[in-house]
């Protein structure tokens, strides 16, 4: 039996038989990420600095341990008592076993990206969309786009 077996079922990451269940695993991870980029849109670091973010987190991932990668999270946010990201994170280091842990993280990470990606991308429309129609219709008589 699983060491923290109810309280895995009770967020529903396994199943009655302690199997992990991968669908759970993958929802979390998307919330997860993106409460990340919410954190990091709450900093406001602008948008070249989110991109080294999301740059060093992956580098940090790929390159570091589990638990070396937990401490420059919580280095990033601030650790657990400011950021509940790293609180939950550093909660389900706890409960998982390090191979659950491990593809929790690539799950993760997957998402990470994605939603980083995504953010910027809208912002980029958003600013190209913002000049575009701030400078386009004057010349040719109309009021904008």
């Amino acid at each position: 039996m699983r060491k923290h077996f109810k309280e895995l079922l009770a967020i529903g990451l396994i199943d009655v038989n302690g199997e992990i269940c991968a669908e759970k695993v993958q929802e979390d991870a998307l919330v997860a990420a993106t409460k990340t980029v919410e954190e990091l849109q709450r900093i406001n670091l602008g948008d070249f600095l989110m991109e080294t973010c999301l740059d060093t987190m992956i580098y940090l991932f790929t390159t570091n341990s589990t638990k070396v990668f937990m401490q420059k999270m919580s280095y990033l946010f601030g650790g657990k008592e400011i950021s509940k990201l790293v609180a939950h994170l550093e909660t389900l280091e706890e409960l998982l076993n390090e191979e659950e842990f491990d593809f929790y993280l690539m799950e993760y990470m997957d998402y990470l990206t994605v939603k980083m990606a995504d953010y910027i991308r809208m912002k980029i429309i958003d600013k190209n969309w913002r000049i575009l129609s701030g400078a386009g219709g004057k010349e040719d008589g109309e009021d904008g786009l």
